[in-house]
């Protein structure tokens, strides 16, 4: 009998082994599925400008016409002008501290538009 307990004690530990070795929350085994950015390079023209054109010069703000605080929406070259001063435009459009929040007077962009503008600047901001 004795060598029955020792058998049984033997596979309950084995299964326990295995069992723990597979656990699956383990995320080092888990693939990390790519973000927007990793994959696609959004398009000025079709993708980023329609953003600026219905939130930034909506109403005639950022327009040429108006260029509020200098800036203007409507062309490639007045929001790469905004987007080469730095992080500028991005705090804006993520409301942070120390800058006025955009757009003005209205709700923080949804965070899949927010995404596009971030990845497009960070693949160059390019004219496509």
């Amino acid at each position: 009998m004795n060598h029955l307990i020792r058998i049984a004690l033997f596979a309950m530990v084995a299964c326990s082994l295995v069992l723990a070795s597979s656990c699956s929350k383990d995320k080092a085994l888990q693939p990390v599925p790519p973000t927007l950015c990793d994959t696609v390079s959004p398009s000025f023209a079709n993708e980023i400008h329609p953003i600026f054109i219905a939130n930034c010069a909506v109403g005639g703000c950022h327009t040429q016409a108006d260029q509020a605080n200098g800036f203007q929406y409507e062309t490639y070259q007045g929001v790469i002008n905004v987007v080469n001063l730095g992080d500028r435009l991005v705090n804006a459009i993520n409301h942070r501290p120390g800058v006025t929040p955009m757009p003005f007077g209205g709700p923080q962009l949804p965070d899949s538009l927010i995404k596009k503008i971030e990845c497009w600047i960070a693949n160059g901001a390019l004219n496509n």
